[in-house]
């Protein structure tokens, strides 16, 4: 059985959620990073994603990669690194948010080679919206049931 090399790639810190226990949102590193809009850059991307694939052969392994940030829907990069991605021929998750799922976001993501969408839980809706956000429950039971329909596991 081939190796595996597992990647998760936090490609923004752009988020429409403001979670109690973020991390990014209570550190210093990440309040920077979040009024300076310091995104990664196209090239930057690429050449991130061209390291990992080179380790990922000099392991000679299957290369997974999880893109994540804040939410990686938002990066103005998010559609050219999943195809690029797709094309070093990286098996792509993504552990994002619920606000930006439609039918149309599940279609292109199953186009895209998308086969898993990881969303969080924390509990029953008040519970959950306490520690995320007022309606996040709702937003997350919804887009479960988007992202299943255009057959992508969650």
């Amino acid at each position: 059985m081939k190796k595996i090399w597992s990647v998760q790639w936090h490609i923004t810190t752009k988020c429409e959620q403001r979670c109690r226990h973020c991390y990014i949102f209570n550190s210093p590193e990440g309040k920077i990073e979040i009024e300076g809009e310091k995104r990664m850059t196209w090239s930057m991307l690429k050449r991130i994603a061209d390291d990992i694939k080179n380790t990922s052969d000099n392991f000679e392994a299957r290369c997974k990669v999880a893109v994540t940030g804040g939410d990686p829907l938002l990066h103005q990069n998010f559609w050219n690194l999943i195809s690029y991605l797709k094309k070093l021929g990286i098996e792509v998750s993504i552990m994002g948010n619920p606000w930006l799922i439609t039918n149309k976001v599940a279609k292109n993501l199953k186009m895209a080679g998308v086969n898993t969408f990881q969303l969080s839980i924390d509990g029953m809706r008040q519970v959950h919206d306490f520690w995320r956000k007022k309606g996040s429950f709702d937003q997350t039971i919804r887009a479960v049931k988007v992202l299943q329909k255009n057959g992508i596991r969650v």
